[in-house]
């Protein structure tokens, strides 16, 4: 699942600078599907999601390192694009 690699988490803390929480469920989507039916149906209330266990990542790195690796991520995705070496 794309959402739970730690590789695709990290990158999203990274970029974002925010904390994700990350459900520990598997096939979310068919959980998900289940709940907004039942809450339809008036078996659930919205309070159903509350019980899913997260899974909490934050940013560890130093804002001055992050910057530094941002900007080489920029003139390395413009090299790319004009794709001329420096």
């Amino acid at each position: 699942m794309l959402s739970r690699t730690i590789r695709f988490v990290r990158i999203l803390i990274f970029v974002h600078s925010l904390a994700l929480l990350v459900p520990d469920v598997e096939e979310l989507s068919c959980i998900g599907a289940a709940y907004m039916a039942g809450i339809a149906m008036g078996v659930y209330d919205e309070h159903v999601f509350d019980v899913i266990s997260r899974e909490r990542y934050t940013p560890k790195m130093d804002p001055a390192k992050k910057d530094a690796k941002r900007e080489l991520g920029h003139r390395a995705a413009a090299l790319l694009r004009t794709n001329k070496p420096e």
